[in-house]
Formats: C-alpha cells, structure tokens, sequence
C-alpha cells in the first residue's frame, strides 16, 4: 500500500473493532491507523507478522477520530523503520494493550510509545505495554505531546533493547527498569 491504512472509517463509524493484519509479505509505506480518520471506532487491533514492513508511524488509534474503549497492538514480527504509537495521531483513547513478540524497530524506529502523538492524543485509561521479545530501540509508556490520565505499566520478560527503559518519576528522579542489551 503506497498511502495510508485505516481500521476504522472516513466519515462513517465503527461500532465494534475495527482490524487491520499487516502480513508477511504486506508493506505500508504510509502512515498506518488502526482507528478511523475522521469517524469514531469503538476498538481497533491491529496485528504484525514477520515480513510485514511498516514504512512511517504505526497507531493503535484514529487520526482524528477517538477510539472510545480499546486499542489492541500485537506484534509478533514485522520490519518498523519509524515510531509505533498505542493510541491515535490528534485522537482519544481509552486504554492502550500492546503486546511485543517478535519484530525488528531499527535505529530509525526512534521506538514504541505507549500512547499517542500530539496534543490531543490522550489515553484516559490505562496504557499496558508487555515485551517478550523483538529487537527494539527503546520504549516511553507515556505520549509525545498528549497526556495519559490514568496508569502506565510496561512488562518486560525479554527482548533486545538499544537504549535503558526508563521510568521517569514524581520527583524527576529516573529509575531504570530495563538496562540496554544490544
């Protein structure tokens, strides 16, 4: 696919999930969204696999429309050459899951993040992120210009890791969850 993907509608909502599975031999060079991009969706999954290649950003949400329960990333393979964010680009998201197996973030990924992208990306729920295994460059459970209002959890059982996991505290203190193995 030479253009962005979409889960979820244009105009037109999505009551119940909205799925998206980039397969072994799929490639995205766009932007890929497993909400809608102006249209409401109620959940989105979106699913990897090894050999599916994902070109820019990855979002478990909308671009500019809210997922109002749900967004579900399981990622079991796949080559990411950008960020993959668990909620939306300018959306809402109740709570984020993000399950990492498998796949290959390259030192151009610059990484997963538990929420979304901009401003209006907030996660009002609850971000859980759980790593098994892939090669990743880092992790942030929190969003880069959004909020997340309720709690962030990052489980990490394995994995390749470039830089430290972090845990940014109350105090501005770090604390290191997981040390860089690569």
């Amino acid at each position: 696919i030479t253009s962005r993907a979409y889960g979820g509608g244009r105009l037109a909502p999505v009551t119940g999930t909205a799925n998206i599975y980039l397969m072994s031999k799929g490639s995205v060079s766009d932007d890929i969204y497993g909400g809608g991009r102006q249209a409401v969706c109620g959940n989105t999954y979106i699913n990897t696999v090894d050999g599916g290649v994902s070109g820019t950003w990855m979002y478990g949400g909308g671009e500019a429309a809210d997922v109002t329960d749900t967004a579900l990333l399981d990622i079991t393979g796949g080559e990411f050459n950008n960020r993959v964010f668990g909620g939306g680009s300018s959306a809402k998201v109740g709570t984020v899951i993000m399950n990492v197996s498998g796949g290959n973030f390259n030192s151009k990924s610059r990484g997963i993040h538990g929420a979304g992208a901009n401003g209006a990306s907030d996660v009002t729920e609850l971000v859980q992120i759980n790593v098994t295994g892939g090669n990743l460059r880092d992790i942030t459970g929190g969003s880069l210009y959004g909020k997340v209002t309720g709690d962030i959890e990052i489980n990490i059982n394995g994995g390749t890791f470039e830089y430290d996991v972090l845990q940014w505290l109350a105090n501005d203190d770090v604390k290191v969850l997981y040390k860089a193995n690569k």
